[in-house]
């Protein structure tokens, strides 16, 4: 896990990993879609856009997300 130092006490704050391609991610959606994706792999990174395409064997789908992890999904590895 990365860490950040806080602006206003100097603490080490963790913060999420992002994912590569071959990573496995677990999907964290927000309250109102509430899916159950179950795990995902990466299989596209848009160096353009950071965009990356995750497919979902659970779901049988494919889902586009944004690379920048801000809490949105969780690496399980890479």
């Amino acid at each position: 896990m990365h860490m950040l130092t806080s602006p206003t006490n100097g603490e080490c704050i963790p913060t999420p990993k992002n994912a590569i391609i071959g990573s496995w991610i677990k999907f964290n959606s927000p309250p109102p879609m509430q899916l159950d994706l179950g795990l995902g792999y990466i299989m596209y990174i848009d160096p353009i856009t950071l965009m990356m395409q995750a497919r979902f064997p659970k779901a049988g789908l494919d889902k586009w997300i944004t690379g920048t992890n801000f809490g949105q999904y969780t690496v399980i590895n890479s």
